[in-house]
């Protein structure tokens, strides 16, 4: 049978019999007495009787008392899903279809065979799926009795056995997949007879480092201990199977013998097996277990990348019978082709269907390597800076400045690789020059990479020194005004203060940020300059075990908490530090970096306990920390803005200083857009309350801003006064700037009064204040700014700016057809004192012109 699952096999087993050839092996437990000692049949004499925790063997003990017992253990959280039983002797009643199976202290179950073989030399061999009797029972001692054979007393016979064993398959969710197979008959293989298995529809990886144990037990019965012929083998293609002389590669068990493979011996990789609570208990060595071998070969190194099936071959040169082959060797399932098999990147965390999870340019199974294209064992799966992250995570697996990418010379045009993450940058030289992503410093000079390679673009550019292997003579050139271990040439690059060496205030020195130049969390700031690099409600000083004691750190701006325990700390770059499904901000509910009575521990190794947190609205945010923060527990969306309060870009932080933290704020970064239509929201949340008028749906999802960068395109113009219409969505034809593109900012005008910054007087434009931006219209003071023979007309009453309009405008934008003779040209706002004056002024006009007609008649 075969089958491919998560899990392994065991092979559990004793003989029935003992073979008093001397010198006798000794049991372990159980005692055995020969009344011939010095019998060299090669048989066994007398057989064995289990009962009352102990064994005993002698000539006292019939074929229908004799019963044997193995220890079945099968491995903590695993289930059992096949278990056969088999038994064999030599029999000149033929086969014995009809045996007892019992878990001791359970209820003993009567066998029938499903099937039995009969060989030569009157052996028969036997079988029968007892799956449900293991898996009600589980791990327990069984015992098997009543198995037919010859009467061994006074024999010299060369052959005879009686045996029986059995092959649990178990599946356990933390196991790779394994191709599991039972092969099982009776093939002599006596008088040089040769058999052989193929096992097919395997996927032996190219990057055979990361190919798990394959191994194969075998089971023989009638082996001699110290018969030179014995052999097992995986035979190679160009190899003869029928022919044993070709064989080069033979199998040992423990005794390193590959000419005396089948030799009464129990063995797992080289080791024997004496298993306690087994009865009799037998030391598992070479002659130990009387004409039964039960041996489990480790085959890893023995197969080669990239194949696809193994055929094995057996031989002997005396009669000897293979019951059985089970082989469970390790399926490689690697849906996305990054060298990595799917089970180990779910373990992993990386994504099985994505060749490259972090995005940085490099394949999830070439991480950690410093030459791509020798690349033979890969340190995907280490955390080497120690910064939270796994390599095949990490962009920056050496926190450096450079993504890994860039360090190795890629060009970031793989498939797998999404650039509008931002975690690849396409290396500038092509690969003409690499550094090390594993070590900051490649050239050794004191330097880290990034702060040398000042744009990061990977290429050595004029005004820059060389931080590849060899060159590190040149680094005491950089300059680092602020001894933060950034230079300033980078520092100048990515937007951090050269002058300041905490530039974001949050008690990590911007050298010492993770990732310092990746934006981690995509909120539109780099780690560097975010105060909560992965969204998760703690800053990353606390995260880290600052005291915000720094000089550099500036605390009146609200962006560092001293870490109440530094002796425990979190991922500033990994929002959930112990990966159980909630947020580290969500178990460390009042946001102290410790560990209270109460809260729920969010430090590496402590996922189990994240299923226990509460979160009544399902935002994200767990209902401890929304009373921390003052938001609604019960309320997605607090601000009302269109994002719910878990996706709220550093939900805690107040990012524009206005007294209100994030998840509170509608516009957390004061740039004249509403975080929701920043973040690309449709507002159709059921528990945003419309009538705050906090929430403009995007126009345009596609395209997004950051909720806590008011520059997005760091251009110099804010992004509501890049986007006239507030409504997200870029209208070059309108006139709008993009707030994506730094190169049209320029175009804007910016201003702080109407003049000069909005150019000539009456030219129609006004500053607009909300967004000191120069806009079309006017406003209601003296010299409204509108063209001659206009006036300053405001449809709503609240706005600061209104539109120039003829004469006679109402606020609804209608002209009036009353005729003014006479009369003031004045601002046209409704409710305004002003505009029940000059309307009442329009109807005493308009009277005293019909009361003159009349007179004239």
């Amino acid at each position: 049978m075969e089958k491919i699952q998560q899990g392994d096999f065991i092979l559990i087993g004793n003989t029935l019999a003992y073979d008093c050839k001397a010198p006798p092996p000794m049991p372990v437990v159980g005692m055995a007495t020969c009344p011939n000692m010095g019998i060299s049949d090669n048989a066994p004499d007398i057989l064995w009787r289990a009962e009352n925790g102990s064994a005993t063997a002698n000539t006292m003990i019939t074929v229908e008392q004799a019963q044997t017992a193995a220890v079945l253990k099968v491995p903590e959280g695993a289930m059992v899903t096949d278990a056969w039983l088999y038994w064999s002797a030599r029999n000149f009643l033929g086969a014995d279809n009809k045996v007892t199976l019992q878990c001791l202290g359970g209820q003993p179950l009567d066998v029938d065979a499903q099937f039995s073989l009969s060989g030569g030399d009157n052996a028969y061999h036997a079988v029968k799926e007892v799956t449900s009797y293991v898996q009600q029972n589980g791990s327990c001692t069984y015992m098997l009795s009543g198995v037919e054979s010859i009467d061994f007393k006074g024999s010299n016979d060369v052959v005879g056995h009686s045996v029986w064993w059995m092959a649990v398959l178990y599946s356990h969710p933390e196991d790779p997949h394994r191709q599991l197979v039972i092969y099982d008959g009776l093939e002599s293989i006596g008088n040089g007879g040769v058999t052989s298995s193929l096992v097919e529809n395997l996927t032996v990886p190219k990057n055979f480092a990361l190919f798990s144990a394959a191994k194969i037990g075998v089971v023989g019965y009638d082996g001699d201990n110290g018969l030179v012929g014995d052999k097992f083998a995986l035979i190679a293609d160009n190899e003869d199977p029928t022919d044993p002389t070709t064989w080069k590669t033979l199998l040992a068990d423990s005794s390193g013998n590959t000419n005396d493979f089948f030799n009464s011996s129990r063995t797992a990789f080289g080791m024997n097996v004496s298993v306690p609570g087994d009865l009799p208990q037998m030391s598992g060595a070479p002659g130990s277990v009387s004409h039964l071998d039960m041996d489990v070969v480790d085959i890893t190194n023995l197969l080669k990348a990239g194949q696809t099936k193994v055929t094995l071959g057996a031989t002997s040169v005396e009669p000897v019978f293979v019951g059985g082959i089970v082989t469970s060797i390790p399926t490689f399932t690697d849906a996305d082709g990054d060298g990595l098999s799917d089970d180990e990147e779910t373990l992993a965390g990386t994504d099985p269907n994505d060749a490259d999870t972090d995005n940085d340019g490099v394949l999830d199974g070439q991480e950690g390597c410093s030459d791509i294209d020798n690349c033979t064992n890969p340190i995907w799966n280490v955390d080497s800076d120690g910064d939270g992250l796994i390599n095949a995570l990490d962009p920056d697996s050496d926190d450096d400045g450079l993504f890994d990418g860039t360090e190795l010379g890629l060009d970031c045009m793989n498939p797998a690789t999404d650039t509008s993450l931002g975690h690849c940058t396409a290396d500038a030289d092509a690969g003409k020059t690499t550094t090390d992503p594993l070590n900051a410093d490649t050239d050794g000079g004191g330097v880290i990479d990034g702060a040398e390679d000042a744009n990061l673009d990977g290429a050595i550019d004029s005004g820059e020194t060389d931080p590849t292997a060899g060159h590190g003579d040149d680094d005491s050139t950089n300059i680092d005004s602020d001894g933060d271990g950034l230079s300033d040439a980078v520092e100048t690059h990515i937007g951090s203060d050269p002058q300041d060496a905490d530039s974001d205030d949050d008690g990590v020195l911007d050298g010492d940020e993770a990732n310092y130049a990746d934006d981690t969390d995509g909120d539109g700031l780099p780690n560097v300059l975010d105060v909560d690099s992965d969204n998760d409600a703690l800053f990353d000083g606390t995260e880290v075990g600052s005291q915000c004691n720094d000089p550099s750190t500036d605390v009146s701006k609200g962006h560092c908490r001293a870490d109440a325990d530094p002796s425990t700390s979190t991922s500033m770059v990994d929002a959930d530090t112990d990966d159980g499904g909630v947020i580290d901000g969500s178990e460390d509910t009042n946001l102290n970096g410790k560990l209270d009575p109460g809260e729920l521990d969010p430090t590496e190794g402590h996922g189990t306990d994240d299923g226990s947190v509460k979160d009544a609205d399902g935002d994200g945010l767990s209902d401890d920390l929304e009373d921390t923060l003052g938001t609604d527990k019960n309320d997605t969306d607090s601000d009302d803005d269109g994002v719910p309060d878990g996706e709220e870009a550093n939900p805690s932080n107040d990012e524009d200083g206005d007294g209100k933290i994030n998840a509170l704020d509608e516009d957390s970064d004061q740039d004249g857009l509403f975080d929701g239509t920043e973040g690309g929201y449709n507002c159709s949340n059921p528990d945003i309350d419309k009538t705050k008028n906090h929430c403009i749906p995007d126009a345009d999802p596609k395209t997004t801003t950051s909720m806590v960068n008011p520059d997005t395109d760091g251009g110099g113009v804010l992004d509501g006064a890049e986007d006239f219409d507030k409504d997200g969505k870029y209208e070059p034809n309108a006139g709008e700037g993009n707030p994506l593109d730094p190169s049209d900012d320029n175009s804007i005008m910016i201003c702080d009064e109407d003049h000069p910054d909005c150019g000539p007087e009456n030219n129609g434009k006004v500053c607009d204040t909300s967004t000191s931006l120069c806009v079309d219209g006017c406003k209601d003071v003296d010299g409204s700014r509108c063209p001659d023979e206009k006036v300053c007309v405001f449809p709503d009453p609240a706005s600061e700016v209104g539109y120039c309009a003829p004469p006679g405008t109402g606020p609804d934008g209608t002209l009036s057809d009353i005729l003014v003779q006479g009369g003031c040209l004045c601002e046209v706002r409704p409710g305004d004192g002003k505009l029940s004056m000059a309307w009442a002024l329009l109807v005493a006009l308009g009277a005293g012109f019909a009361v003159r007609r009349r007179n004239r008649r």
